[in-house]
């Protein structure tokens, strides 16, 4: 499949999506199609029009997608908006009204057609779109600091499509924590960075609501060098994460890594900053007494449920930063 091309000296970039988008499902494909667009935003490919040199436009396919993911969602809408603060012109988005439904209502609630300078005219028909299993987002919010006052916001938001749900300290605390992670850690290794930022090094959340499952689900994500590349710079970290895979007899895999440093995170003795902060971001589900957390950062692919049930998977590509994700019923925050 053809993700991206180039046609001629006065034609558009092309980036032609999978159609499935899943971190899970089409995992392999959906980490190219990634790959592609971040250096489509990267390009240094240009057309002379009319006697003018400027960058080539890019045509985003998004018609031909058929499922996409909400954590996909969320590192998309993410991407287009890194495109609007890097690059002179924004993607193309045509067809509308050929995209799948889940597909279109995700990014008009997330804020992508807005954030990418789309007039609201040309999509306003689709905002309050509804149909049978539809997900109802909060719109992506995004700091280059920490910010306290943007977090909260975030759950206020919540509430007004989910209005049995109450703002919680434990998710605040958590949203925060990964957050000032992402200030702290995610860019701090800058030669480490698969696509460099050069324009802010921001995070981004949001929050959703799925009515067919009774869940919430909190994102927070950012395009830095991943977890496990960040705890190998420190080496105490490094130490620690070494040793405990040995103890477990497996071989170190940045999937390991995100698990060795929640399992450190939990002891008493791991007294860091780091590891109070992992120990918050866990909190949730304890607090809430269900659900899980996964955090996809740098090959790695880690979910560990309340009950201590853990999936693990090993991707073939670095997803490019970091992605955490917070699933809850919503009987626990009612």
């Amino acid at each position: 499949m053809v993700l991206a091309l180039s046609k001629g000296p006065t034609t558009a970039i092309i980036v032609e999506p999978p159609k499935v988008l899943s971190f899970s499902k089409n995992s392999k494909e959906t980490l190219a199609f990634f790959d592609v667009l971040k250096k489509a935003i990267y390009t240094n490919e240009k057309q002379r029009r009319k006697g003018v040199t400027r960058p080539k436009p890019m045509r985003l396919e998004l018609e031909k997608v058929e499922r996409i993911s909400l954590p996909c969602a969320v590192v998309l809408s993410a991407e287009l908006k890194r495109w609007t603060t890097h690059r002179e012109i924004t993607p193309r988005l045509h067809n509308y009204a050929q995209w799948d439904k889940r597909v279109r209502t995700l990014l008009v609630h997330l804020g992508t057609f807005q954030h990418l300078g789309i007039k609201r005219k040309a999509y306003r028909r689709y905002a309050d779109e509804t149909f049978p299993g539809q997900v109802f987002l909060v719109g992506l919010t995004s700091a280059d600091v920490q910010d306290g006052e943007k977090v909260e916001k975030l759950q206020e938001k919540l509430m007004r499509i989910a209005d049995f749900f109450k703002p919680q300290k434990y998710i605040f605390r958590a949203l925060l924590e990964a957050t000032n992670n992402v200030i702290e850690h995610a860019y701090e290794n800058t030669i480490a960075l698969k696509y460099a930022n050069l324009k802010g090094n921001n995070w981004y959340a949001t929050a959703s609501y799925d009515p067919s499952n009774q869940s919430l689900r909190f994102f927070v994500y950012d395009q830095g060098v991943g977890i496990p590349k960040s705890l190998e710079s420190k080496r105490d970290w490094k130490q620690l994460i070494k040793n405990w895979c040995d103890s477990m007899g497996i071989t170190q895999h940045d999937t390991d890594t995100i698990e060795a440093a929640f399992e450190l995170g939990k002891t008493r003795t791991m007294q860091s900053e780091r590891g109070k902060g992992l120990r918050d971001m866990l909190n949730v589900i304890h607090e809430a007494g269900a659900g899980y957390i996964r955090v996809l950062s740098g090959h790695g692919d880690y979910k560990v449920h309340v009950n201590g049930d853990v999936e693990k998977f090993r991707h073939g590509s670095h997803i490019g930063g970091t992605l955490v994700e917070w699933s809850i019923p919503i009987d626990a925050v009612n």
